[in-house]
């Protein structure tokens, strides 16, 4: 049975025990679904007995590690849908709790990240190489509308809804920000944390945009366009670490 899955994150240390705990009581109590804790945290014993059954820990690596409260299993992520099932390539990191359903191409060394949804029932939704889509993004089309073109070297930072739009390469999506149907970011370009890309919009090769409605703020540095190049290689860098040990906890 397919199962979805809440995340608590943080860096090492960070999370005490009781928000641990009373995020899983509200999470059993409403959802009756598992808990997914990731980051160097520590469990009282105390807490232990409340939850009234053995938390299985596995090793990452030397600074993290998954708590699966309720399973020993990765959900499943790859879903086919009126016989299109999704075209994922084998070094592609896909996060557990994320969920690939349909006609979807993703390419090589890109990834994606913890209870992220591409949704491709609509419309085909493709996603280049070395590309990252970080943690509970969703992208989905329009019926009867473009699809979703995503680049290559690209970052969609954290909580962003790409919707029926094209993402050239080489740009960035700060977080929690909403792309709308029609509208283009060409390459090597950037969108703002936490804005509102417009219907149609245009966001023309080397230019910044921000704002709700976002708007044409300036154009990107030098340092600015190499950073989205080293943001795209760092997360690869990071999946290999998350997929290498994942499979060997499992």
């Amino acid at each position: 049975m397919t199962r979805s899955i809440a995340i608590i994150a943080g860096e090492p240390n960070s999370i005490s025990s009781e928000i641990i705990f009373k995020s899983w009581q509200l999470r059993k109590q409403y959802t009756h679904k598992p808990l997914f804790i990731i980051g160097s945290v520590r469990i009282l014993n105390l807490q232990k007995k409340k939850l009234n059954y053995q938390i299985k820990i596995k090793k990452i690596n030397n600074n993290f590690k998954i708590s699966d409260l309720e399973s020993n299993e990765l959900p499943v992520y790859d879903i086919k849908y009126k016989q299109k099932k999704p075209k994922i390539d084998k070094n592609v990191f896909v996060a557990p709790g994320s969920y690939v359903v349909g006609d979807v191409q993703i390419g090589s060394k890109s990834n994606i990240w913890f209870n992220v949804v591409i949704r491709g029932d609509v419309e085909k939704i493709k996603i280049g190489y070395n590309t990252n889509i970080q943690d509970l993004t969703m992208v989905h089309c329009t019926t009867n509308g473009n699809g979703v073109q995503i680049g290559s070297n690209v970052t969609i930072g954290h909580n962003c809804v790409i919707h029926d739009c094209k993402v050239e390469d080489n740009s960035l999506i700060g977080m929690s920000s909403t792309i709308l149907d029609g509208s283009v970011v060409k390459r090597n370009s950037m969108l703002a944390a936490g804005s509102l890309l417009t219907q149609g919009k245009i966001i023309k090769a080397g230019e910044l945009w921000a704002g709700k409605p976002a708007k044409f703020l300036r154009k990107l540095s030098d340092k600015e366009t190499k950073f989205i190049k080293k943001s795209a290689k760092r997360y690869y860098q990071l999946s290999q670490e998350y997929l290498a040990n994942l499979k060997k906890n499992n």
